[in-house]
């Protein structure tokens, strides 16, 4: 139990934290956007965000070593909630198919993150045995 909390959790901050790495480097580079934000600053956004999410997901599963994809399942719906009370704080402010894609499309990478660590884990045992 105490694992599985633990992978989730760590799954989350890994997440967080290199989503804030990301604003600062892409701040840096870009300077501050403009107050409506361009279109490719939000495709940015979403593929970025997909990308971090499905990290998050990897080590989630990573640390799990059981039941892996249940934990990234586990994580998607902290995502799915996280994102859900974002959309309702942003509701009105941002296009609207920026704010939906944002809710529904990280959650499903942070279970193909959880995925992959299972394949990586089969693979291993497998190469192991050999």
């Amino acid at each position: 139990m105490l694992r599985s909390s633990l992978a989730v959790i760590l799954g989350f901050i890994v997440m967080f934290f290199l989503k804030i790495v990301l604003i600062l480097v892409t701040v840096k580079l870009t300077g501050p956007h403009p107050p409506v934000p361009t279109v490719g600053y939000l495709i940015y956004n979403v593929a970025a965000a997909c990308i971090l999410t499905a990290i998050g997901g990897f080590v989630t599963g990573f640390v799990a070593e059981a039941r892996r994809v249940r934990h990234g399942l586990i994580l998607a719906m902290v995502i799915l909630v996280m994102s859900a009370l974002s959309y309702t704080h942003y509701k009105g402010l941002q296009a609207p198919w920026y704010q939906v894609m944002l809710v529904v499309v990280p959650p499903m990478f942070a279970v193909a993150g959880a995925k992959l660590a299972e394949l990586l884990a089969v693979r291993h045992s497998a190469t192991a045995r050999t």
